[in-house]
C-alpha cells in the first residue's frame, strides 16, 4: 500500500507543478503549456510504466529475459506507436501523449497477469511460460 501511495503523492506532486517545472526550462508559454500537459497525461500512467520495468526485471531475474524483450518490444511497436498515430489523427500532439499513457497501463496490465500466471506456474514445479509463437 504505501509504494501506491508515494506513486499517488509523486504524481499529484507532478501535477501540481507541471507548469512550474516547464517554466524551470524554457521561457516559452506555448512551450510550457505542452510540457504540462505532457505531465498532466503520462503522470497516470509512471505507475503502469514503473510496472513495466519491474516486471522486465523479474523476468530476467529468474532467467527468463524473452518474456521482458517481448513486453518491452510489445510496449513500444505494436501498442504505442498504432496507438499514437490514431491519436495524432485524432486529437494532435494530446493524442500522443494519451498513447504513451495509455501503452504504459495496458501493456503493463498484461506484463502483470502473465507474470502472475508464470509465478503461479512455478509454483507448481512447472517452467514458466512463453508464447507458443516462440520456438524453442
Amino acid at each position: 500500500a504505501l509504494p501506491i501511495f508515494y506513486g499517488l503523492a509523486i504524481a499529484v506532486v507532478l501535477g501540481l507543478l507541471a507548469y512550474p517545472l516547464a517554466g524551470w526550462f524554457t521561457d516559452t508559454v506555448a512551450i510550457q503549456k505542452v510540457a504540462a500537459n505532457y505531465l498532466w497525461v503520462m503522470v497516470l500512467s509512471y505507475g503502469g510504466y514503473g510496472v513495466v520495468m519491474s516486471i522486465c526485471s523479474a523476468f530476467n531475474g529468474v532467467g527468463y529475459p524473452i518474456p521482458g524483450v517481448i513486453i518491452s518490444i510489445s510496449r513500444a511497436f505494436l501498442v504505442f506507436l498504432p496507438l499514437a498515430w490514431f491519436g495524432r489523427y485524432l486529437l494532435g500532439l494530446e493524442g500522443i501523449f494519451a498513447a504513451a499513457a495509455a501503452s504504459n497501463l495496458l501493456v503493463g496490465l498484461v506484463g502483470y497477469l502473465w507474470l502472475g500466471r508464470n509465478i503461479r506456474r512455478v509454483r507448481q514445479g512447472l517452467r514458466p511460460e512463453l508464447p507458443k509463437w516462440l520456438p524453442r
